[in-house]
């Protein structure tokens, strides 16, 4: 019994010999959503800023989607605070190459939505044309046809009617060709407006069955398992001792 209380305290002379004093490291990191690598272990800034270690110089990797990894080093020293601060800047190529997947995307909806508005649209502007024809002209002669009908009627002198005469005949003859030019155009108008309105149809069956997909970025952690308060080498508060043992006070 006695053996056993002199081994105990000689294991407790051990740990006192040999502990190793702590130092906290706290991370503060754009994005907020960085991963660290702390001498081989690896943490969430999202879940845990503060980290205590041995004092030590230790190799640090900081990465975060969108980002490349970033090497570092920092200083752990006793008993004291270590901030370490960085703002990460450069894009990962695997992240350039989505920025510029999305960019193709974009200008074929883009292109995708001109096509639309320029088949319904032009469907539209035939369709209107089509109504429209040659109507004003055929109007306007119309009114005239009455004018000189009108003032035919009233005149006494017959160099006037007869000359009244002539200028009505002239206005039925324009007349009738302005509702032939107006019939013509009607059709055209319309059978070109009947077939876009077809084909603008087609073009939207088929589009529906190719639905273009937005392209999603999904990142790949290069530190493949995140620590979350799980490895007792790395905890808050924590005592490391030279050989391999960790206290928690």
């Amino acid at each position: 019994m006695l053996r056993l209380i002199l081994m105990c305290c000689y294991l407790a002379a051990g740990f006192s010999l040999f502990s190793q004093a702590t130092g906290k490291v706290v991370f503060e990191i754009t994005p907020g959503n960085a991963i660290v690598k702390v001498d081989g272990k690896t943490i969430s800034i999202e879940n845990q800023k503060e980290v205590s270690l041995p004092a030590g110089t230790y190799p640090i990797e900081v990465w975060a989607p969108r980002f490349e990894v970033f090497p570092a080093e920092v200083v752990v020293k006793p008993d004291e605070t270590t901030y370490f601060r960085k703002g990460l800047t450069t894009q990962s190529p695997r992240y350039l190459e989505h920025v510029e997947a999305v960019r193709i995307h974009n200008n074929k909806m883009l292109a995708r939505r001109i096509v639309d508005v320029g088949l319904v649209g032009g469907t539209v502007a035939l369709a209107y044309l089509g109504t429209q024809g040659n109507r004003k002209e055929v109007d306007r002669l119309a009114d005239l046809m009455s004018n000189r009908a009108a003032a035919y009627r009233l005149v006494a002198e017959i160099e006037e009617i007869n000359q009244i005469r002539e200028e009505y005949d002239l206005a039925v003859a324009d007349y009738q060709d302005a509702v032939e030019v107006h019939n013509n155009r009607t059709v055209l108008y319309l059978s070109a407006a009947g077939v876009m309105a077809g084909a603008t149809i087609v073009y939207f069956i088929k589009k529906g069955k190719k639905t273009m997909k937005r392209p999603v970025y999904e990142p790949q952690n290069p530190f493949a398992q995140v620590w979350r308060n799980a490895d007792p080498l790395i905890a808050v508060d924590a005592r490391s001792t030279q050989l391999g043992f960790t206290l928690k006070f």
